[in-house]
This record gives C-alpha cells, structure tokens and sequence, in this order.
C-alpha cells in the first residue's frame, strides 16, 4: 500500500507533462534539415523535399486566391502543397489559381507562418505600362489593364496619396502612385525605371529556379 501511495505523485506528474505537451503544441512547426544533400522542410507534422519537377506535373489542384488562406499550415492540413521549392533563406509555394494563372507565395524559413511577399504571374510585362498617361490613367482603368495588380492600399486607404503593387511576367515589380482628382482616384506617377525594382532585387523573382521561371513566361494563359 506504502508503494503505491509513493507512485501516485509520480504517476500525477506524468499527467501534467504529458497534457501541457498536447495543449503547448506549435500551430505550426517548420524545420531545415539536410539528408544526402537533399533539403527538407517540415510543415505541420508533413515532410516535404525539395524537387525539380516541373510546376505542370506536380501541380493537380486549382484554388480560389478570393477564398484562399495563406498560412502555412492551412496549406498544409489541406494537402495545397503540391509545388515547393526551398533554399537556405526561404522557401516558395507556387499554386495554380482558378483562372488559369499561377501564385507564387514566398515564406521566410525562419518564420514562416504566413508569406513575406506574393506574386499572381501575370501576363502583363514592363511596357504594358506604357500604355498609362499620368494624371489621367484612373485606377479603374488599371485595374481593367492589371486585373492581378495589388491594389488593397489604395482600395482601402482612408487618406492619398496612396499606392498599388504590379508584378509583370519580366520580374519587375511597379510602384503606382494615385491622387484624387473630382472626387476620382487617378495615376499621379509611375516609379521611373531607375527605382523599378529589378528582377535581380525581386524576392521572389531571385528565388526561382531558372526552369520555373521560364516556365511561368511561357506558360500565362
């Protein structure tokens, strides 16, 4: 009797690790590890290794970026990891979206939970904006030209001037300045070349592998 009285503090103990271990347990849980040279990321309890090949093949599924949640482990629970491409830094997502095109969702390895930059691959290109006259091109008219334009700041900004984001399918990204004109938001000045960000300074664009990206511009629908 002595002995089991003695081993119910113990057994008590056990308990209330083993319920804080279950209860503590990480929304999500991201780890680098290196086999044979090979690199692997874990996402949510799934194991994923970097692959080569192509998007079209691996890719099966198509979703909805209007009702699409992008943290990691959403995706992940949701078997939407079907393309992933890791290195030292970061790591990619690339997604094919219900209208065709493709989403590349870069994460920070580091802390990964939600993206640190997006990117709809579009089949717009540097000298689509060409096509803009500043202080007349209205943001409407834009949005017609670049439907896959980032354009929640300016959506949603309670003051302008204000800005929108474009990737073009050459790797720039495009800073839109806008300014209210009768009561219309309209395009007050586009960041000259020199300030475009090149694909060279892109995050995403850098990342790629040289297949996905020659893949992703010939591929635009």
């Amino acid at each position: 009797m002595k002995n089991i009285l003695l081993c119910i503090p113990v057994i008590i103990i056990i308990f209330i690790a083993t319920f804080c271990k279950i209860n503590n347990k990480e929304p999500f849980n991201i780890n680098k590890l290196f086999v044979e040279n090979d690199l692997f990321v874990e996402i949510g309890g799934k194991t994923y290794k970097n692959t080569t090949k192509p998007i079209d093949i691996l890719i099966t599924k198509v979703v909805n970026l209007d009702e699409l949640n992008t943290n990691i482990n959403y995706l992940a629970e949701n078997d939407l990891i079907e393309c992933i491409r890791i290195n030292k830094k970061n790591f990619y997502i690339v997604l094919k979206t219900s209208n065709e095109k493709y989403a590349i969702f870069l994460y920070d390895i580091s802390t990964p939970k939600f993206p640190i930059d997006k990117w709809v691959v579009s089949s717009i290109s540097l000298e689509t904006f060409d096509k803009i006259i500043v202080d007349k091109t209205t943001l409407d008219e834009l949005m017609k030209l670049d439907p896959d334009g980032n354009y929640e700041s300016v959506l949603y900004a309670s003051a302008l001037p204000s800005f929108s984001f474009h990737h073009t399918i050459d790797g720039y990204l495009i800073i839109v300045k806008y300014s209210l004109i009768d009561s219309e938001k309209i395009i007050s000045e586009i960041i000259s070349n020199i300030e475009i960000i090149s694909p060279i300074d892109n995050d995403i664009y850098k990342s790629l592998t040289l297949d996905d990206k020659k893949f992703l511009t010939t591929n635009v629908k």
